[in-house]
């Protein structure tokens, strides 16, 4: 007898596992056998998640970092004090179709994918950060967390075959006789083995507020000593004439956010895209200096 169940078994643990001819078999086997709930998980695999957001398996919800664009220095990331606010706009669930996050992984040229802050969003979010103009947001995300998604799909496929196999469901090719079929009404079904509890919404339907929960605080005094700690080790780098002026109007443009008391998440920003620029420049003893530095002053 040649087992449809125990042959998709084999499949899912080669190292170069069909996920999606996986997920198709398990379709078949899923209808046959009347197992509605599995099923239907099985088919937003392999369609994409065309349902309430609550319904979106919670490996599926990725955290990712906050960035804004400079026109200076390009995107730079957005820090936060606050946790949960940190996790309401970065915490956010894939519904595409398995096959597009296998593609989106595959992508050689980059080792993170993004998403689009919407445009009412990101005046929201200008607004929390007092940002000086209007700009653009997205949330940077680092590949490993796509093929992460994408085992525990063949995980969740592979504990399924073991189940049907412990109660004696295997299948004669595709078919299944009614002893196997009444057996499989006793597998629970239970959803929460493949939804798990969803703790944030998406950005588009999450209001961000700004208020005293919100603020971010900073030392002024250890902030302007901090720039006062730059200047005396940028002395003793080795850096070309128009580098160092370079360097010097952004350490001054620093100094002029923390004397006019901007917001902290600003500072921040401006000191990490510094800290960046130093770097690309060689300056790695400056740059080890701040980078040691921001996270006492927040």
């Amino acid at each position: 007898m040649n087992s449809v169940v125990m042959e998709l078994q084999r499949e899912l643990l080669e190292s170069n596992c069909d996920i999606l001819g996986a997920l198709r078999k398990a379709h078949i086997i899923a209808f046959k056998l009347n197992l509605v709930e599995f099923d239907k998980w099985v088919l937003y695999e392999l369609n994409g998640y065309t349902c309430d957001e609550n319904e979106i398996p919670e490996y599926r919800s990725v955290m990712g970092e906050l960035k804004a664009w400079n026109p200076y220095y390009g995107w730079i990331p957005v820090l936060f004090k606050d946790g949960k606010m940190e996790q309401t706009i970065c915490n956010r669930k894939l519904n595409k179709s398995i096959s597009a996050i296998i593609e989106l992984s595959s992508k050689s040229d980059s080792k993170s994918f993004q998403m689009n802050i919407p445009a009412d969003a990101a005046r929201t979010i200008d607004k929390m950060c007092t940002t000086p103009f209007p700009t653009n947001y997205i949330v940077s995300f680092s590949i490993h967390l796509l093929n992460e998604m994408i085992d525990k799909v063949k995980n969740c496929l592979l504990e399924w075959t073991l189940t049907l196999e412990k109660q004696g469901i295997k299948g004669d090719e595709m078919i299944f006789n009614q002893a196997e079929t009444d057996a499989a009404k006793k597998i629970p079904q239970q959803i929460n083995n493949y939804y798990g509890t969803v703790i944030n919404g998406t950005v588009e339907k999450t209001q961000i507020t700004s208020g005293d929960n919100n603020t971010i605080t900073m030392s002024v005094d250890l902030s302007a000593k901090l720039v006062d700690e730059i200047r005396n080790s940028l002395k003793n780098e080795q850096l070309a004439p128009d580098d160092m002026n370079c360097v010097n109007e952004l350490v001054n443009e620093v100094e002029t956010k923390i004397a006019e008391k901007k917001n902290p998440i600003i500072i921040k920003s401006a000191l990490a895209g510094l800290k960046e620029y130093l770097i690309c420049l060689g300056a790695n003893v400056t740059a080890d200096i701040i980078n040691a530095k921001m996270m006492g002053l927040f």
